[in-house]
């Protein structure tokens, strides 16, 4: 739960939410010189083959060091390959060797993402060196909604936004956790204005339709989920929220096409709304009998 200062917070979001937002010329803040074809590509190949993924990885960021996103990316997969130790041991020699890289100090950060102190040291020092790069901040976000403090996750995100107001990356991360806290209007004007910075990411657009459907905007929230899943398949999510909304349309042979792609794409399964969409086929089965 929320403490009871998230009553100035919500007021505070407000203003934050409208930082940057000129009518015109609002341009995502965000940059990171990997090509993002090339990158989802080397990422879809490590789900494949996770050897030739880690190579594909390892050579994009031979070629793009200062990619932060690639960089992120090629750690997940070292982290299902190596041991422990010598996992965090590569990124402890990789600070040591660049004291002054952000980078270095974000990847130092996520390699003991659980120990909540060291990491937190990491995740800090890391927005010091690189004040203008989203990833930090998500760190330090991150930590606090891992131990159940969901006013100091959103107040991380929010001083970042302070810093970046026109970051894409952040007003996704805020929007998705005022989402899950249910404070649907300031989820709102993040992702709206998220969406004016990086219109083309699935994950806004999606985002964004999970927050008309909350709103009660049926049409315009699924012509948005239905346009990120196109956009990106394998957004099991996705699936998973479309798979409710074609049930509460009367579709039920979609709902459950949807249901099955989100489970095979890792979502856990729903019970009610298996039986939600049971009883839905039965009843279009009765009437067209």
């Amino acid at each position: 739960m929320l403490r009871p200062r998230c009553l100035h917070l919500v007021a505070l979001l407000t203003l934050v939410a409208g930082l940057g937002c000129g009518p015109r010329g609002v341009a995502d803040s965000d940059f990171d010189p990997a090509p993002a074809s090339d990158l989802v590509a080397a990422q879809r190949l490590a789900l494949q083959d996770p050897v030739a993924g880690e190579q594909a990885l390892a050579a994009l960021l031979a070629t793009h060091p200062e990619s932060w996103l690639t960089a992120r990316a090629h750690q997940d997969v070292l982290r299902q390959s190596l041991h422990a130790a010598a996992f965090e041991g590569r990124y402890v020699s990789s600070r040591d060797a660049a004291p002054e890289s952000g980078l270095a100090w974000y990847l130092l950060g996520r390699a003991r993402i659980e120990r909540f102190a060291e990491a937190m040291e990491a995740f800090t020092r890391a927005a010091e060196l690189a004040p203008e790069n989203p990833w930090p901040v998500a760190g330090i976000a991150y930590l606090h909604w891992a131990v159940g403090d969901m006013f100091l996750c959103v107040e991380a995100y929010e001083a970042g936004i302070e810093r970046m107001p026109r970051s894409a990356q952040l007003r996704l991360l805020m929007g998705n956790q005022l989402l899950n806290l249910k404070l649907i209007i300031d989820a709102q004007r993040h992702l709206e204005l998220g969406h004016r910075l990086a219109p083309d990411n699935p994950r806004m657009t999606a985002a964004l339709g999970k927050v008309y459907i909350e709103l009660g905007r049926y049409e315009s929230g699924r012509a948005l989920l239905e346009q990120a899943l196109e956009a990106d398949p394998s957004l099991a999510d996705v699936a998973m929220s479309l798979a409710g909304v074609y049930l509460r349309d009367r579709e039920p042979e979609a709902a459950e096409r949807l249901y099955r792609r989100a489970l095979e794409g890792g979502m856990s399964p729903d019970d009610e709304l298996v039986g939600a969409i049971r009883a839905a086929k039965i009843v279009v089965r009765t009437r067209g009998g």
